[in-house]
């Protein structure tokens, strides 16, 4: 009997390939072939000026919060950097979820705030009052600016920094390399950027766009949340499968659900 719900599936991995490694192992003990075709790569940012002067003065902030493992990681590249030890006790510490709380552990330093749903709105919608607060977000250069809006809606003083960059991965060229082989099951993706930049590559390998888009649809999409999949379902691609709890385990699990209700279907 198969006691693996994703036995024989080909699933197509777009996160970089710097944080991939778990989801691709986690996929395999799945039984699916997981294959890593990173649609974006991480890399330091190219100005760390505002970085380092905000962590020169990081007491006199109330927050600092990170919406991703890589502005932790990025965090505390430029804290050695800068000869720092250690954040100020009176620092509250807000991670948007369990994997950027683990993130936050690997250097010792505990999450004060962490909300049930793991996207910027559940941010918003469960901090603490932070009127008159001083808060610092390192994030992406691309990212979202939902989060730091709504928190200067709230009154609070928000320093955003651009702490790392998310230039594109090589992911295309090697999705038409993969399909040369045989059909993709399942394509994942874990950001909006990987479903523009996985776009862009398509489009730099010769790929218009409505070809591409056809080409993705070929494939079942999944997403790891809904602001993924409203990225995803404006340019055109139709989303199959949507993570309920926004991780790289709770898309496992969506994908896994899919397979047994699909299978479910078919019996009955």
């Amino acid at each position: 009997m198969n006691t693996k719900p994703l036995q024989g599936k080909k699933i197509a991995v777009t996160r970089a390939k710097e944080q991939s490694q778990d989801f691709l192992e986690a996929l395999a003990a799945q039984g699916a072939e997981a294959i890593n075709i990173p649609a974006i790569t991480i890399a330091p940012a190219s100005d760390t000026a505002l970085f380092d002067e905000a962590l020169a003065n990081i007491h006199m902030y109330d927050w600092l919060i990170a919406t991703s493992i890589n502005g932790v990681e990025a965090l505390a590249a430029r804290m050695n950097s800068l000869g720092m030890s250690a954040l100020p006790p009176t620092l509250m510490i807000g991670a948007i979820g369990p994997a950027t709380s683990a993130a936050f552990r690997k250097y010792h330093i505990e999450p004060a705030f962490v909300p049930d749903r793991y996207v910027a709105e559940g941010i918003l919608a469960e901090i603490p009052p932070v009127l008159g607060k001083r808060i610092v977000l390192p994030r992406a250069d691309i990212a979202r600016d939902t989060l730091a809006a709504g928190l200067r809606d709230r009154g609070a003083l928000v320093t955003e920094i651009s702490a790392y960059q998310t230039v594109p991965g090589n992911g295309a060229h090697r999705l038409l390399q993969t399909l040369q082989d045989g059909v993709v099951d399942i394509i994942t993706f874990t950001s909006s950027s990987t479903v523009r930049y996985l776009l862009q590559g398509l489009h730099e390998q010769g790929i218009g766009q409505s070809h591409a888009i056809a080409l993705l649809n070929t494939m079942h999409v999944a997403v790891i949340g809904p602001i993924t999949g409203r990225t995803a379902q404006e340019i055109g691609l139709n989303v199959a499968i949507e993570a309920q709890t926004y991780t790289t385990d709770g898309l496992i699990d969506a994908m896994i659900a899919f397979y047994e209700n699909t299978t479910s279907s078919v019996i009955s």
